[in-house]
């Protein structure tokens, strides 16, 4: 006499499915949502197929994610743009676009200023103090090596390149 096959028959919902397999609820929801053909369209479930469905994808069971935490999740993430967006209202934040072109403004001027700096304190060095020509190029010479070290810490790692906001080339020392 052959064997008889043990039958776990139609469940009604997915719940009352997951409790007589002994499967959570997750896992059910995760093979349902991959297309499985033991879920009927009228809310029964087929625990046979559901049993053959899984068994043919063992992976499923551990790797199933956790539909309640992706809710959750999802649920947080949309709060937090909520919230970032009405901090933008009240202008309590700034975009990160207008806190570059600030920056990048901040940096020309302070570029500038330095390598506009040598000449002009030589010039009114000159004329406070009558420097005499020699005296001026020495200066000079002092100002623009202290100068450089200023510079070279402006132009330095990623927050001394500055874009041009016209065309959108990089400037370089």
């Amino acid at each position: 006499m052959a064997k008889k096959k043990t039958s776990h028959n139609i469940a009604a919902t997915l719940e009352a499915a997951a409790a007589q397999l002994k499967i959570s609820t997750t896992v059910l929801k995760t093979a349902k949502a991959a297309g499985c053909k033991a879920f009927r369209a009228n809310g029964n479930v087929d625990c046979d197929k559901l049993l053959e469905d899984l068994a043919s994808q063992p992976a499923a069971k551990n790797d199933a994610p956790d539909y309640y935490l992706e809710r959750a999740k999802d649920i947080r993430a949309n709060r937090m743009l909520k919230e970032q967006k009405l901090r933008e209202r009240e202008k309590l934040v700034w975009p990160i676009e207008k806190i570059r072109q600030a920056w990048t403004r901040n940096v020309i001027a302070c570029k500038t200023k330095l390598a506009t700096s040598e000449n002009a304190v030589a010039v009114e060095a000159a004329m406070r103090l009558n420097f005499t020509a020699d005296q001026i190029t020495a200066l000079k010479e002092i100002h623009a090596k202290h100068n450089r070290a200023a510079m070279k810490e402006l132009f330095a790692g990623e927050w001394g390149k500055v874009v041009c906001p016209a065309c959108s080339k990089e400037i370089s020392a």
